[in-house]
Order: C-alpha cells, then structure tokens, then sequence
C-alpha cells in the first residue's frame, strides 16, 4: 500500500507517448493506493477524509488483479507513476483516465518494488523516478523526455544502505528524501553524497507495522500513514536539513 502526492500544479504537457491525457487539475491533494486489485483514494490533508478517485486501475487491454505501488506524481508532465507487480512486473503510467499503461524501462532487477517517489529539479527541469528495494539499492529512471525504453541506473552505495522502509518522500524545499522504518526511525537521505542519516526515533505510540505512505505537503510537514492501524502522523520537518532540533511525530488522524 502506499503511495504520494503532496501537490498538483495546473499545467499541462502534450505528449504522444500516451493515449490517457495528462491531468488538467488536481483531484486531490495528496493520493493513497491500496489493495489488490489496486484502488486509488484521495487525501484530504486538511480533514484527513479519503474519496475514492477509481475503484479500479486497469490496463487498456487487461484487467489488473494485484497492487500498484512506490507511486509518484512528476508535475513536469502532470502523469502518475508506479509499479505494477502484475505479470509482467513493469513501471507503470497514469492519466486522468486512471488506466495502467506499461513502460520499458531497462537494468531494473527482477524484484517488486514498493518504494518510490519522483524528483523535479527546479533548476535543470530533470524528472527523475527514484525506486528503492532494500535488497536492491536504489535505481533512477531519467522520465525528462518521452521515450519508447528508459534506462534504470542504481545509485552507487545504495545497495549496502538496508532500510527497513515501505516508501520515502522528497522534501518540497531542500530535495532531501525522508523515510520512517517501522521502529519509528526516521531518516534523511542526501542524493548528492549517496547517504542516509539518522535524524530521531519518533515517538509513534506504539503503532508499529510497515508505513507504506509517505507525503510532504508544501510547508514541509511530512505525513506518514501506518499499513496495520491506519493512523496518519505528522512531522514538522519545515527546516531541512535537519540541523539543531529533535523531530516529533504526532497521530493526524485515526
């Protein structure tokens, strides 16, 4: 279960790639999508109220029967992102139809992913879809133009790292990745020298289990949602990097 969005800006970007338009206006501010087969809701990051936006993904030609996880919205070309574990295990595309359409995408391993977000580099215009697999390391795939194949390319180190996590999010300011294991450690992760670091174990009550959302609403407060309870929990994390204070977590909503 997982996935983020923590804004939709209003533009759109044409391309011929794909038959699903991309989309013209945001249905909401942050997406959650569960179960299998997969369904998409809408969270409202004000009221925590969940609306569902498809109760079904499918292919155009097929109809889908397992989970679309590490989703992420590149707003470069207004186009959702995931990976779909349905034979054969492939990165996937959305529209505003809500419809899966397979890429080719090369040099990823023969695993599931369900960790993943996509960074756009307010400075060079690259989007880039970031998928991790603690097995694995972490794999980057160039989406800045439109193309028939796309290259995965494992970020160096990456392998060694062994986080227990279930999803990450980049921060809207500082471009760093944050992640919560199911401990409540929470990391931050630099791009640039390839390195997690522990900031603070936060304080989750108890509620342990795999937290398989991550979001950052534009203030920088991160949202983390539990797979086993259902909670949602903030942090503040408006200074980024994480320099000179404690990070704390408190329950969202139930």
């Amino acid at each position: 279960m997982k996935s983020k969005i923590p804004v939709c800006l209003l533009s759109v970007l044409a391309t011929s790639y794909v038959s699903a338009a991309p989309f013209e206006e945001c249905p909401s501010k942050a997406f959650l999508i569960q179960g299998t087969p997969a369904q998409m809701f809408g969270i409202d990051l004000v009221s925590a109220k969940a609306t569902v936006l498809a109760p079904s993904l499918n292919f155009s030609d097929e109809t889908n029967n397992e989970s679309v996880n590490a989703v992420g919205f590149n707003y470069k070309d207004q186009y959702m992102y995931g990976f779909s574990k349905q034979s054969p295990k492939s990165v996937v595309k959305i529209g505003d139809d809500y419809q899966l359409e397979r890429l080719v995408v090369n040099g990823l391993p023969d695993t599931n992913f369900y960790v993943g977000d996509i960074h756009v580099n307010s400075e060079t215009n690259q989007a880039v879809y970031y998928l991790y697999h603690p097995k694995f390391g972490l794999y980057g795939i160039d989406l800045t133009e439109p193309a028939d194949e796309y290259q995965a390319d494992l970020v160096a180190g990456s392998a060694s790292w062994g986080l227990a996590i279930y999803d990450f999010a980049f921060h809207p300011n500082s471009n760093l990745l944050y992640a919560v294991e199911s401990n409540g450690d929470l990391y931050e992760i630099d791009l640039n020298n390839q390195t997690p670091t522990f900031v603070a174990n936060l304080d989750i009550a108890g509620d342990t289990g795999a937290n398989g959302a991550g979001y950052f609403d534009v203030k920088g407060q991160f949202y983390f949602s539990n797979n086993r309870s259902g909670k949602i929990h903030k942090v503040d994390l408006s200074i980024s990097p994480v320099n000179g204070y404690t990070p704390t977590a408190a329950v969202f909503t139930l």
